[in-house]
């Protein structure tokens, strides 16, 4: 509504400088003895045209709310479509959904092998069971995901959001965690085996039975014990 009313701020103005100076011609022209006649023409002419300016000016604000309404409908269908089509497929394998918006779909047990999911959003997602071996997930947001029993083996996570998310008993051997974030993340009886966690940020994470053996962390070149890490394992605040 707000913005509605900015985009009808100039129209507004101008009709309401119309209305000024239809007043403000008036006297004028009388007391220059001037025709009544000619006051009211040249009152005419000045608030017709800047009627007719923000006329225009309102026409063209309402194509562009109606263009705005289509292209937000457009690309819900888009997604609806989308996820229609991913819905129906099991097997993915070498899919590439650079940067989609994949939030809230249910995609357990699908077959993302190799698959490049960069930067994609599936915040609240069902992946539970998914198979996305050597997927390039780099930069991508699983936060809040249910991540159980989902293969992520040699996976390039680096940057990765999982904010909360679900990886109990997932695997992760091999994955590149570089910089990713597993706040409040659950990884009870995960497998990390040879995992890249350099910078990783795990405050408040579950690592409890979770296997760390050769996980490799910046400037700890020692393997990582098994169980729940203290906050901030691997530089995170």
């Amino acid at each position: 509504m707000l913005t509605k009313a900015r985009r009808l701020l100039p129209a507004i103005s101008l009709l309401g400088m119309a209305v000024w100076l239809v007043g403000a011609i008036r006297p004028l022209a009388m007391s220059l003895q001037l025709g009544s006649a000619i006051s009211e023409l040249g009152a005419g002419i000045v608030s017709g045209g800047l009627i007719a300016l923000a006329v225009t000016l309102l026409e063209e604000s309402s194509r562009k709310e109606a263009d705005d309404r289509e292209r937000i409908l457009r690309g819900q269908l888009e997604r609806r479509q989308l996820a229609l089509s991913l819905s129906l497929q099991p097997d993915l394998t070498g899919i590439s959904l650079i940067g989609m918006d994949l939030s809230g779909l249910v995609l357990s047990r699908k077959k993302f092998v190799g698959s490049v999911l960069r930067q994609v959003n599936f915040e609240g997602s069902h992946l539970d069971y998914a198979d996305l071996s050597d997927a390039d997930l780099a930069g991508a947001s699983l936060a809040k995901c249910d991540l159980k029993g989902a293969l992520l083996t040699r996976c390039d996570l680096r940057g990765a959001i999982f904010w909360g998310a679900d990886l109990s008993g997932a695997d992760l051997s091999g994955a590149d965690l570089a910089h990713a974030d597993l706040t409040d993340c659950r990884l009870v009886g995960a497998s990390l085996v040879g995992a890249i966690m350099e910078g990783v940020i795990t405050e408040r994470a579950d690592f409890t039975n979770a296997d760390l053996s050769a996980t490799r962390l910046a400037g700890n070149p020692k393997p990582v014990e098994s169980g729940r890490p203290s906050a901030g394992l691997g530089g995170g605040a």
